[in-house]
């Protein structure tokens, strides 16, 4: 673990012996089981990767290579890393709530015209009020 805080926060907490996942699940099969631990690694270099888990055993029935496609580049995930304003998080909503409620799109695109508007309506007096220094 990269960041300080997670990593001390960690190993604060007390020690624990690992609960069987045979413990936790008493009706799942062997090779549920196997494939559920080879997942659910805590270190990521320990865990299977999305092809191995996709031919294990258990996924047999499920498998379909003709079936299955593949990404041909790594995914980027760079927008984690974006400083989130509260604004920022207000747009980030908004968008998602368009993409499920696309009827709401006519309000949320008043709100930015608004937003919009305020917002020169404010460049303007702050730019006024230099002039008039």
């Amino acid at each position: 673990i990269k960041s300080e805080k997670p990593r001390k926060y960690l190993k604060a907490q007390p020690k624990r012996k690992k609960v069987p996942f045979e413990t936790l699940f008493p009706n799942a099969t062997p090779e549920a089981l196997r494939l559920l631990e080879r997942m659910l690694q805590f270190n990521p270099a320990h865990r299977c990767t999305v092809e191995e888990a996709l031919s294990d055993p258990y996924l047999e029935s499920l498998h379909d290579p003709e079936d299955e496609p593949t990404c041909s580049s790594h995914f980027n995930f760079n927008w984690e890393h974006e400083e989130l304003t509260v604004e920022r998080l207000r747009d980030l909503i908004l968008e998602e709530m368009v993409c499920y409620h696309p009827e709401l799109k006519p309000e949320v695109d008043v709100y930015y015209k608004e937003k919009a508007a305020a917002a020169a309506v404010a460049a303007a007096d702050g730019e006024g009020g230099k002039a008039e220094k």
